[in-house]
């Protein structure tokens, strides 16, 4: 593995309480408002086993990465920048290389452009509710034209998240997003650290609230919460779609302040976010009818005939104070990622990560992508990028390691090393640097067997991957074969 030679310039100052609730708003997001369908359709029993897989799963895949990185030559104690791009620059071949940092910005665009969608269409819908004269949009398709009246709202018999249907349209929530949040990509996480904070307890609060107001407010679902549903498709993607948090981690370890512990604060939010996911998953799913359509909960409450009015303006607001905060983070891990692999310029990174996705997005606001992209990136680059790769490079560590490395004596765990930053210059220098985020001769008695299981673990994820896609695509064919 290449020595590093990016210089870093953070001051590492994000502490503990704010690296969990950091790293809780990037695993929920676009894809808490679709848990609902996924327990409702799917099942509680397959949706809350696979949320427990996964949280586990991710956990460790995280710390491997880290571990990955902290690995490099001139990154101990993640005092430079390094990000999972430089590591796949540096563990494969040139051609690859650039094949999979390729499949890395996708997976990053696509939770940027879900982040997107979600908070223009929330606002929109909040525009043409209130002021239905003065939300204006201009119409590229089917039509060329400026209208302020939307064209096709949702109906229980077209479902569709999108306040002017299937119209391709430039919405005044959409540029109002927009000059919202790529001034906020300019900055660092570590800028955008308040911000973040701010998001995790007003989501919480708003999350709260819906669990008790759906009580008294919803309609109630017809047939309950199923054991075991009709559409257990829709489970592997959506919450795979969840946890694709684990390649954003390298970010975030730059600019951590040196005190905090890696492996707690991963448990503590992977944990909690997996209790809040199984929640709002069960609760709505109850109190509302998500048995047909693929709506989510925001659409299912801004449309519901029961529902009050303060409900509808949380329901409004949920993306504004969480969805949208997550989008400044996601420009800035791409930016990151592609000046930390020499691919481009930092300019050219602002464009890819801030201005690029806006682009793309025009097309698909239209209908009811959301879940879409949910669904089908979760299939197809989840598991990839999430598990597969941090494991890879996880064996570079074990091979490269020299055997002295793992006696006892001198493999120290991260939270041990890290606990007190007031330690002496000198003991601060050696204890952090040398500390292992991962001591796989904890659990493997050599080598062989460390390196043995790792690829048993990389062809199982491999082998899920493939039953994942398979089952999406059986699932598309016979739905074509019946419509």
């Amino acid at each position: 593995m290449r020595k590093n030679n990016t210089q870093n310039t953070m001051t590492g100052g994000i502490g503990w309480f704010s690296s969990f609730m950091l790293i809780v708003n990037n695993i929920t997001g676009p894809g808490l408002v679709v848990m609902p369908l996924v327990f409702a359709q799917g099942g509680w029993v397959l949706a809350v086993a696979s949320l427990g897989v996964c949280m586990a799963v991710s956990f460790g895949c995280g710390l491997m990465l880290l571990e990955a990185v902290r690995s490099v030559p001139g990154n101990k104690g993640f005092s430079g920048a390094v990000e999972i791009g430089e590591l796949i620059e540096g563990g494969v071949s040139r051609r690859w290389a650039w094949v999979l940092t390729a499949i890395l910005i996708a997976s990053f665009h696509m939770n940027l452009i879900a982040s997107i969608l979600e908070a223009s269409q929330t606002l929109d819908a909040m525009l043409t509710q209130y002021f239905p004269n003065q939300s204006c949009a201009l119409e590229i398709h089917p039509a060329q034209r400026f209208t302020c009246h939307p064209t096709h709202n949702s109906t229980e018999a077209h479902p569709t998240d999108s306040p002017y249907g299937d119209s391709y349209v430039i919405s005044l929530g959409y540029i109002l997003i927009m000059a919202t949040t790529i001034p906020l990509s300019r900055w660092d996480i570590d800028g955008n650290i308040h911000v973040q904070n701010a998001a995790f307890f007003l989501m919480n609060v708003v999350l709260m609230y819906w669990c008790v107001a759906g009580y008294f407010e919803g309609p109630g679902s017809k047939d309950g919460v199923p054991s075991f549903g009709s559409s257990t498709s829709i489970i592997p993607g959506t919450i795979l779609f969840n946890f694709a948090f684990v390649t954003t981690l390298p970010s975030w370890a730059a600019e951590k302040h040196p005190s905090v512990g890696v492996k707690s604060v991963l448990w503590s939010a992977g944990w909690f976010s997996t209790v809040l996911f199984a929640v709002v998953g069960l609760l709505p799913a109850f109190y509302w009818d998500f048995s047909t359509g693929s709506a989510d909960l925001l659409t299912v409450l801004l449309n519901g005939k029961t529902t009050s009015g303060f409900t509808k303006v949380t329901a409004y607001a949920f993306p504004l104070i969480t969805v949208v905060t997550s989008i400044p983070i996601y420009s800035i891990v791409i930016r990151k990622n592609l000046v930390s692999a020499r691919i481009c310029s930092q300019p050219a990174g602002f464009f890819w990560g801030a201005i690029f996705p806006w682009m793309v997005s025009v097309p698909l606001y239209a209908g009811s992508m959301l879940e879409s992209i949910a669904d089908w990136s979760g299939a197809f680059i989840t598991i990839p990028l999430n598990f597969i790769l941090p494991a890879y490079f996880f064996l570079a560590t074990i091979k490269d390691t020299p055997e002295e490395e793992s006696s006892d004596e001198e493999l120290i765990h991260v939270e041990d090393a890290e606990t007190d930053p007031d330690e002496s210059d000198c003991e601060s220098q050696s204890t952090p640097a040398a500390a292992s985020v991962i001591d796989w001769s904890r659990f493997f008695a050599s080598r062989s067997a460390a390196r043995t299981a790792i690829w048993t673990f990389i062809a199982l994820c491999a082998a899920s991957n493939v039953a994942a896609v398979s089952v999406k695509f059986v699932a598309l064919a016979e739905g074509s074969r019946e419509g």
